[in-house]
């Protein structure tokens, strides 16, 4: 299975084009865009329905810079537009789970409750895409300087009991484009013209 992922988009000509020369090289079989395509949520449904214009269907949990309910709604007038923020979505044989918002908390206890919810799935799940907005906490994602981490501590848990294929995420501009391997998990930052991946 192969799909391009992508985050902090913010609405960049530039990387809007890359994303379709790399749709266009690559057919991926959908999109996931992990937040914050907009400036300060400026143009949210304009950038929404160029979207459209990838002709994929496309996964979509919202930043820091969008409103959740204005994303879910706008995601809700189009087929190809995914809204999967606080979900649990089989996609094939893999496991996706999605988790979008968030800013500079370390905690985010409704994701707790999501995975509390859906413990014997993760369990029994042998390929696992963990998709968030924020980073998890003490990584390379999250890291604003030497001993300045600003990730998520519930979602580096996850990651440590669940030992995800994938972890996706964004939020940290400095993480552009990082990546590193905690134990089983690839934990990367796609950047705004996105990344093709295959599992």
């Amino acid at each position: 299975m192969k799909f391009l992922a992508f985050v902090d988009f913010h609405h960049d000509p530039s990387d809007f084009i890359s994303i379709k020369e790399k749709i266009k090289k690559h057919d991926p079989e959908f999109l996931i865009c992990a937040g914050d395509f907009t400036w300060f949520g400026e143009k949210t449904e304009e950038i929404l329905e160029s979207f459209i214009l990838f002709d994929k269907p496309i996964y979509i949990i919202h930043g820091n810079h969008e409103e959740k309910k204005e994303v879910k709604e706008i995601c809700e007038k189009y087929t190809n537009l995914i809204f999967a923020h606080n979900k649990i979505i089989y996609i094939k044989d893999t496991l996706f789970v999605f988790y979008g918002g968030g800013g500079f908390s370390e905690k985010e206890p409704n994701f707790n409750k999501l995975i509390k919810k859906h413990k014997e799935e993760i369990k029994n799940s042998k390929k696992i895409v963990l998709i968030t907005h924020a980073p998890p906490k003490n990584t390379i994602l999250d890291k604003l300087s030497e001993d300045y981490h600003v990730g998520v501590i519930d979602y580096k848990r996850f990651i440590k009991n669940y030992s995800p294929n994938l972890a996706i995420s964004g939020h940290i501009h400095e993480s552009y484009k990082k990546q590193e391997k905690y134990k089983e998990t690839l934990l990367i930052n796609p950047g705004g013209d996105g990344e093709i991946f295959e599992i």
